[in-house]
């Protein structure tokens, strides 16, 4: 792990591999599932203070977006992660983009969740444009593309008039504010237009919506044969056997399959390890590879969806400590092929040993 100091305030620093320059303790992640009993059968353990003093726990904002959706037990999850030293690992962005570089700040959780808080609150799925994706998996069946590209515009639309609004601006500065804002609209909505009309004539033919299962059956995947393989190598071995049943594929790399060959249209260079890791994710789950099951389900879609995020995240740590016995293995898989180092452990790390 490499960590150079950022320079832009105290304890906080930029994340690259390989080597660690001002970062002492290992980093490590921990999924959603370990915030509760584990967590605190290790604090309640003789464990607890080789924990405490020798590694950061960190955390990112789709951490605390989970624990918010607790509700009124959101407490005990903070409560948690405060008995130890704390990082809150996020994208950097400039200019609403993201750079390719990620920041670890050392901060406490309760912080950064209370600033969530009066940020509003997260980011709703139309924002994120999730329904697209949600669609493929089986969900959104009310909705068309059409539907959803329009719903999307209009939380965009909702999102940043809600800004402006708590913004104490002169009236002739607002007004130019929003008409240049709706222009904005106007042209994020005429592209999202174009591209819903491009997934109905691709994803909906005859006016049958493809999903996961069908994408799996036209592409001729045999999801219990690519299931059967594990290991080292696994991923390339799946990429063989899918690329022997569609003769297209057989130029193709597993990269280029998903998405992240050549240059990010978002940063402007190569893809990173975290988004490699993103998208390859994704792309094991959509092909059956030790997949999520009822995605149709929209608590499920989301909850797997932020998965994508604690994976890419962990990739940056020293170790990434995950109950979940399918996200792990293709978690393994995913870090594996990209020669990534991250440990990927359980809540036996927790027992008798060093930490």
């Amino acid at each position: 792990m490499s960590v150079a100091f950022c320079g832009v305030r105290p304890y906080s620093y930029k994340l690259m591999r390989p080597s660690r320059a001002e970062i002492q303790k290992p980093l490590i992640y921990l999924d959603q599932n370990i915030l509760g009993e584990p967590l605190e059968a290790l604090i309640g353990s003789s464990r607890y203070s080789a924990w405490r003093d020798n590694v950061v726990i960190v955390f990112s904002d789709e951490t605390l977006t989970e624990i918010l959706r607790y509700g009124d037990g959101n407490g005990r999850f903070l409560k948690n992660l405060e008995a130890f030293e704390t990082a809150h690992i996020f994208q950097e962005m400039r200019r609403f983009r993201p750079t390719g570089e990620h920041i670890l700040k050392f901060e406490r959780p309760t912080v950064r969740y209370r600033q969530m808080i009066e940020e509003g609150p997260p980011a709703s799925p139309d924002l994120l444009g999730l329904g697209v994706l949600h669609k493929l998996f089986g969900g959104e069946t009310d909705r068309s593309y059409y539907d959803i590209s329009a719903a999307q515009v209009d939380a965009m639309r909702s999102a940043w008039r809600n800004e402006v609004k708590g913004l104490d601006l002169p009236a002739d500065l607002r007004n130019a504010l929003e008409a240049f804002h709706d222009q904005t609209v106007s042209l994020v909505s005429a592209a999202l237009s174009d591209t819903a009309s491009k997934l109905a004539q691709q994803l909906e033919p005859g006016g049958a919506q493809t999903t996961s299962v069908s994408f799996r059956r036209d592409a001729k995947i045999d999801v219990e044969a690519i299931n059967a393989i594990e290991g080292n190598g696994s991923i390339l071995k799946i990429w063989e056997t899918i690329q022997a049943a569609n003769p297209s594929l057989h130029s193709m790399s597993f990269d280029a399959f998903c998405h992240v060959e050549g240059v990010s249209p978002y940063t402007g260079i190569a893809y990173s390890i975290p988004d490699k890791v993103r998208s390859m994710m994704l792309i094991l789950n959509l092909i059956g590879y030790k997949s999520d099951k009822k995605l149709s389900r929209a608590d499920k879609f989301l909850s797997s969806h932020t998965d994508l995020a604690h994976a890419a995240y962990g990739s940056l740590c020293d170790a990434i400590i995950s109950n979940d016995v399918k996200f792990r293995n293709r978690l393994a898989s995913v870090f594996d092929y990209l020669d990534v180092p991250t440990q990927i452990l359980t809540s036996d790390a927790f027992a008798p040993g060093d930490p």
